[in-house]
């Protein structure tokens, strides 16, 4: 744990002097909460950013990452598929119940029990990178500015603090996309670490492409913790809550996947590592299906609800063009762009404001 607060604390310190280098000081507390509860958190008090992790983010990815690496949808290519041993797990218990292990069977020595730790750091960073978006976007100014002290966490409902759910989602959504972006840094770092020395399962990550793919698979994972509207719910159900679906999110944010991808690989690896992209998204559903519940694939909810996401995201686009003035003068960055994961259906696309 020790070694996390001090990891967290030179990405503060990062973040400080990237925002000196747009002009904006700003003064960043990041910190480990005492909480065993899947939590995180931004906020400003006299003046200070703040930014929390509890620590039951990282108890508790452990386990779900446990209960879903041991079922068989799982990345089957890593370690032996017939030894594993899934069990049914209710959401409410792998994140509000008394943390420990998920009751999976995973042989300790597998490659899978080792990737764990692998699955454990890219969710970590997400959630971090996302509650550090909320402050860098300037959405805890922005709330602040309007509300009073606004504490950017991720287990209220819409109806909290005042913020509409179309608010909260759209400054969500931004956040998940910030995320992502964050990540992305971070994996760039990951194979030159893979040397003949890593431990069993770590190897396998040392190739961008299933590094690609967990990462995927880590941050639908994610989206789907922080879910609170389901599928099925209709529009005007789910824009009282904070977080839209996560197939909803996942579809989006994997926009902003294959944007860091088609601009930051070269052109002859794109079609591998969007194909990684996908296969994560795929495996994590039906994982978390095999474990939480659920029968139809990712593929047959998004296309069941294509309707309804389409105007779901053509508002998120349009409130995003009214948030983007007075963003753009919080930020704490020196560009502010559009969430690229607007543009993930061909026919929504995003206008800039005049």
């Amino acid at each position: 744990m020790a070694s996390r607060i001090a990891n967290y604390g030179i990405l503060g310190s990062a973040i400080c002097q990237e925002a000196k280098a747009a002009g904006r000081q700003m003064v960043l507390e990041v910190g480990m909460l005492g909480d065993f509860e899947f939590n995180a958190v931004a906020h400003k008090i006299d003046g200070v950013d703040l930014i929390g992790m509890n620590a039951g983010v990282f108890l508790r990815l452990a386990s779900i990452f446990e209960a879903l690496l041991a079922t068989r949808h799982a990345f089957p290519e890593l370690g032996t598929v017939e030894s594993r041993s899934s069990v049914p797990w209710s959401k409410e218990a792998a994140i509000l119940g008394p943390p420990g292990p998920s009751g999976a069977k995973l042989d300790r020595e597998s490659p899978e029990n080792y990737a764990i730790q692998i699955f454990v750091m890219l969710g970590e960073r997400f959630i971090f990178e996302h509650e550090a978006t909320h402050v860098r976007h300037g959405h805890v100014d922005w709330a602040q500015s309007r509300f009073g002290a606004q504490p950017f966490d991720e287990l209220r409902m819409a109806s909290v603090n005042q913020l509409s759910g179309l608010d909260l989602q759209t400054l969500e959504f931004d956040a998940d996309c910030g995320g992502i972006q964050g990540v992305m840094e971070f994996i760039y770092t990951i194979p030159g670490k893979m040397g003949k020395d890593a431990p069993p399962g770590w190897a396998h990550f040392g190739d961008m492409r299933n590094l690609i793919k967990a990462t995927s698979f880590a941050i639908y994972t994610c989206c789907q913790i922080f879910a609170d509207a389901t599928d099925d719910d209709p529009l005007d159900v789910i824009l009282t809550r904070s977080h839209p679906p996560a197939t909803f999110r996942m579809h989006c944010v994997s926009g902003q996947l294959f944007t860091v991808i088609g601009t930051h690989f070269y052109s002859h690896m794109h079609a591998d590592l969007f194909s990684a992209v996908l296969e994560g998204i795929s495996e994590a559903h039906m994982a978390w299906q095999e474990v939480f519940g659920g029968s139809e694939t990712w593929h047959e909810l998004r296309t069941r609800h294509e309707d309804r996401n389409r105007e779901l995201l053509q508002m998120l686009q349009d409130n995003w063009a009214t948030l983007y003035p007075s963003l753009n003068t919080l930020k704490r960055y020196g560009n502010l762009s559009p969430p690229d994961g607007l543009n993930a259906w061909p026919n929504v696309t995003y206008q800039a404001p005049q």
